[in-house]
């Protein structure tokens, strides 16, 4: 007997076609009711108005070729999301012209996958091309997606997204080259919750604070992003991003490259001024500058923790080429830093309590301190390493809470502005099982650090072959076999010695390039909504060595796939950054101890 459920007639979707049923967008969507289909053939479409979308529904081409949407007002854009509903939006393409925004989600949940917004702007609210209104109900998710040029002027902020409320989730989803003209060049928030993954934040600019993203309430959460070429000009700071008042933020499997604050503030890639806690573990920092303290990261309030962090080449104009702490409370634990120059301790500076542990330090120049306290106890720092520091390891300000290692570590010495993160990787020498939990001192090893999955003792992110254990970048290259065992690009011909391993004068490794000269065939990018480019010279699965490049980003690449696996290609994307160099300002004297100098390590505070 067939069950009476299946008499009852169903209401079905209904298609509604542009051009074909309807003559613009607006009547196709006007006319919907909940779980209509609007299909739109190619070209370009025009709104004198913003169309409002109360009904939930889907949105997408029909027949190939781009659907061009323009038009709306700067107040809300093309479309605006309303009444509780769930809308979902394909393949569509925003082009506000440099004058108008792309969409408002008022009250309701839009889901975007493969959208693309260019050349959105308004003067009349924060969020060039979208705004996520304060209700608790909203939510937004860009799948795959870009949104590039950009902009908000007047009192505004969010060159490209604001967050009021609600929950953002973007996913493999870039926002390149935006502009505001106070806070957050890409995206400011000030409640709600966003959670960003897999993608890329580059080439934003805010006048004042937070280069990429200012966050002043609300989560944020940013899992494996690319930070590159953000700045922050003002008296504030914060070149990728400025937090001022996040319940909690976490960054975690990222990128800051290249980003800058100009102002008085300082924190060149990061800025923590927030009361609540803040999590930063396994980020890598290259090239971050700051005309004031804190090249790298700067903290003013409440707690952080970094961890399992790699820091190379920053600068400060200031103190602090690395780590800047003027207030509230930092602990450092498992970092590698190296080449930071500052005026005041190359590396870590602080005026308020810092804790150091199972850190290393090394190769910094002369003038000062790899480490500098501005009074007795600001800084503690135990069981971390150090060496080849030409002004010396840390003041006699610093407290030596003892387990401190100060022989070789057997590893080469830093290409500058290379952002070479395998020079760092211990392979063997003092580091080795002395951290606090017997395991090895600096970024690659502790509780937070990165996956190992061949054990060759170099992080997958970092290792050119994540499952082969005799390929990697620091391995020896047997010349003559076809296997290019130190991932240069080529195997070594007979009669090349290859990697000849540790030199016990120089502390360099023959041969090693690192990732100053990745693979040939990547392309040095990643970030979302784009192509895919495989390291032809040196091919590995798909998976694991797929490179997406961000299309549209000046200089780059472009494509239409998205990355099937991001963590693993990243680290491929660190390229030399041209930073600037060299001690500068003051120079505290008579304290500390040389390290690797001539063979001999000195051990304790002073001489």
């Amino acid at each position: 007997m067939t069950p009476w459920l299946l008499l009852v007639p169903q209401a079905l979707a209904i298609v509604r076609a542009v051009p074909g049923q309807y003559a613009t967008v607006g009547d196709a969507v006007r006319a919907c009711a909940n779980g209509d289909l609007v299909l739109i053939t190619a070209g370009t479409y025009t709104e004198p108005a913003p169309v409002t979308i109360d009904q939930s529904i889907t949105i997408r081409p029909t027949g190939g070729g781009a659907v061009i949407l323009r038009g709306g007002d700067e107040a809300v854009g093309f479309f605006d999301i309303d009444e509780g509903v769930i809308v979902s939006m394909e393949d569509l393409e925003f082009d506000g012209q440099g004058t108008l925004p792309a969409l408002r989600v008022s009250d309701g949940d839009l889901r975007l996958l493969r959208v693309v917004m260019h050349d959105t702007a308004s003067s009349q609210r924060s969020g060039g091309a979208v705004a996520v209104l304060a209700s608790a109900g909203n939510a937004l998710s860009m799948t795959d997606s870009r949104i590039e040029r950009s902009s908000v002027t007047g009192a505004h902020d969010g060159g490209a997204l604001h967050v009021a409320g609600g929950t953002v989730a973007l996913l493999r989803t870039d926002l390149l080259t935006g502009s505001s003209g106070v806070h957050g060049g890409l995206v400011s928030q000030i409640g709600g919750t966003l959670d960003i993954t897999a993608s890329t934040l580059a080439h934003g600019t805010a006048a004042q604070r937070g280069g990429a993203i200012v966050v002043t309430g609300g989560d944020l959460r940013a899992h494996t992003v690319r930070f590159e070429d953000n700045e922050a000009s003002g008296d504030r700071g914060g070149g990728a991003i400025y937090d001022e008042g996040a319940t909690a933020i976490l960054v975690e499997d990222s990128l800051l490259l290249g980003n800058r604050a100009l102002g008085s503030e300082g924190g060149g890639a990061l800025y923590h001024r927030g009361t609540g806690g803040g999590m930063y573990v396994r980020d890598v920092f290259c090239g971050n500058t700051t005309a004031a303290d804190g090249g790298g990261f700067r903290i003013h309030s409440g707690t952080a923790t970094l961890s399992n962090a790699v820091f190379l080449d920053g600068h400060a104009d200031g103190d602090g080429g690395d780590i800047a702490v003027h207030g509230g409370t930092l602990q450092v634990r498992h970092v590698s830093a190296a080449l930071g120059t500052a005026a005041l301790g190359h590396s870590l500076f602080s005026a308020t309590p810092a804790s150091v542990v199972d850190s290393y330090f090394g190769d910094h120049p002369l003038g000062a301190f790899a480490v500098d306290a501005e009074q007795g106890g600001d800084v503690t720092v135990g069981t971390s390493g150090w060496w080849r520091n030409a002004g010396g390891d840390f003041d006699l300000q610093t407290v030596d809470d003892g387990g401190n290692v100060f022989g070789d570590p057997l590893l080469p010495i830093p290409v500058a502005d290379a952002c070479d993160v395998t020079a760092l990787i211990p392979l063997g020498g003092s580091l080795i099982g002395r951290a606090t939990l017997g395991d090895d001192i600096g970024a690659f090893d502790g509780p937070d650090t990165w996956g190992d999955t061949d054990t060759d003792g170099v992080p997958d992110p970092f290792d050119c072959a994540p499952t082969d254990p005799t390929r990697h970048a620091r391995a020896f290259d047997i010349p003559g076999n076809l296997v290019d065992e130190d991932c240069d690009g080529s195997d070594a011909t007979p009669g090349h010695t290859g990697h000849t391993g540790h030199s016990e004068d120089t502390g360099s490794i023959s041969g090693h390039s690192g990732l100053s000269t990745p693979h040939t065939g990547v392309a040095l990018h990643s970030g979302g909504a784009t192509g895919l480019v495989t390291d032809t010279a040196d091919p590995e699965p798909a998976p694991l060595r797929a490179s997406p490049v961000p299309s549209g980003d000046p200089g780059c690449g472009c494509g239409s796939a998205p990355s099937a696996s991001w963590v693993s290609s990243w680290i491929l994307a660190l390229v030399a950054f041209s930073v600037r160099g060299g001690p500068r300002g003051r120079r505290r004297t008579g304290r500390g101890s040389p390290s690797g100098t001539a063979g001999r390590s000195r051990r304790g505070r002073g001489w």
